[in-house]
């Protein structure tokens, strides 16, 4: 993983993208829906020691979710001590844990030391299909972290900045630039910025209209344009999301780009339903 500039650019880089999108960020860990959560002030007591995110779910209940960039032997050790100052704070309330992994390492999920356990949620980017993060705006610049060849990272990031900007989201220009930073867990910066200046070139918006047609089609398998322009832009827009899970399947394949632009001229359901069972390319060229 590469290893520039380290510090918290990853974790403001979160806060932001939370900041404007908490609720689908919650969504997104299993955490409630939106209506249910209140954030709650970071400062804990002791030594002015803050956390990432502290979020009320329930009446009594509350989430701590950790940014982790790469774990370590120590992340879990970590992750009992801000839960013992949690305690301290909100001494009648259920906490559950839960670490955002970034990069590469491993944490305990089932943290033990003597009589002492603790179990830890760990999201691990690096497991998820990016398609599956694109389908939310708020989980979106998450995708280029998610499953990838090494030779795949750049074109998994122009794949994602390109979504997000036809993606139609009042907040497209913050989520591209979250998503460039957070893409320096495992690119160069000068790579991450020469990408972004390619990606921020005009679009043909009457070719591929903005429309969260482009994102709702993978969650539902349904996009249907009323005009034929639209309709064209549309099954663009599922030929790119079918062209990010293959390659998170099968890696940068040349024959990926023409598959998915032939699936998306089909039925959306089916095609998404194909991409994500299929053994191999072959058998989606037959």
């Amino acid at each position: 993983m590469a290893d520039q500039q380290p510090g918290p650019i990853y974790d403001n880089a979160l806060k932001r993208l939370t900041a404007d999108h908490l609720g689908g960020i919650c969504a997104w860990m299993g955490l409630g829906t939106p209506a249910d959560i209140v954030a709650e002030s970071e400062e804990l007591p002791a030594h002015g020691q803050r956390v990432d995110l502290l979020v009320r779910v329930s009446e009594m209940e509350l989430a701590h979710i950790e940014f982790f960039r790469r774990a370590d032997r120590d992340s879990g050790a970590r992750m009992v001590e801000y839960l013992a100052r949690i305690w301290q704070r909100f001494p009648r309330f259920r906490i559950e844990q839960h670490i955002l992994l970034l990069g590469g390492g491993e944490v305990e999920e089932d943290f033990r030391r003597d009589s002492l356990s603790v179990r830890f949620r760990v999201h691990r980017l690096r497991d998820c299909d990016p398609a599956e993060l694109l389908i939310r705006p708020a989980t979106a610049p998450l995708a280029v972290l998610a499953r990838s060849t090494p030779a795949g990272r750049r074109q998994l990031l122009r794949d994602v900045l390109e979504t997000i900007a036809k993606s139609g989201e009042p907040t497209t220009k913050t989520l591209m630039e979250i998503a460039e930073t957070l893409a320096r867990v495992y690119l160069p910066l000068h790579e991450v910025v020469a990408i972004g200046r390619e990606s921020r070139m005009p679009f043909d918006l009457s070719e591929f209209p903005p429309s969260p047609g482009i994102i709702q089609a993978y969650a539902d398998g349904e996009a249907h344009g009323e005009a034929r322009g639209e309709a064209r832009g549309e099954a663009r827009g599922e030929a790119k999301i079918l062209s990010i899970m293959l390659r998170s399947r099968f890696g940068d394949d040349p024959r990926i780009d023409r598959i998915a632009g032939r699936l998306a001229n089909g039925d959306a359901e089916q095609a998404f339903r194909a991409a994500s069972m299929a053994p191999g390319l072959d058998a989606l060229e037959g």
